[in-house]
């Protein structure tokens, strides 16, 4: 099952990948098979089976939905809000959420 791994045969339960990890592969047989989420990101509950689980922490933004493509710290003068960043303007903020 996705999102989880088995270590030995027999009628044992699987373990789920821990939070903050990811498990994308069916029959997986050990933690190592379980990916790590993105730097700055997170899952928040384990058992999570695919890259777009990760949430990027607060005051970031995702770039791309890739492993290699971290979450990135918002630019200096602008709000994160859901995993996005936006730039104020003079009459205020394109979105709601954390002034960075």
């Amino acid at each position: 099952m996705a999102g989880s791994f088995k270590s030995s045969r027999g009628p044992q339960l699987c373990t789920l990948c821990p939070a903050n990890t990811y498990g994308p592969d069916s029959g997986a047989s050990s933690l190592d098979q379980c990916r790590s989420c993105p730097e700055s990101s997170f899952t928040g509950n384990p058992g999570a089976t695919d890259l777009s689980t990760c949430s990027c922490d607060s005051r970031y933004y995702l770039t791309s939905l890739t492993a290699e493509m971290p979450c990135m710290r918002c630019p200096e003068g602008a709000r994160c809000f859901n995993g996005s960043c936006a730039f104020t303007t003079e009459h205020g903020s394109c979105a709601e959420g954390d002034v960075v």
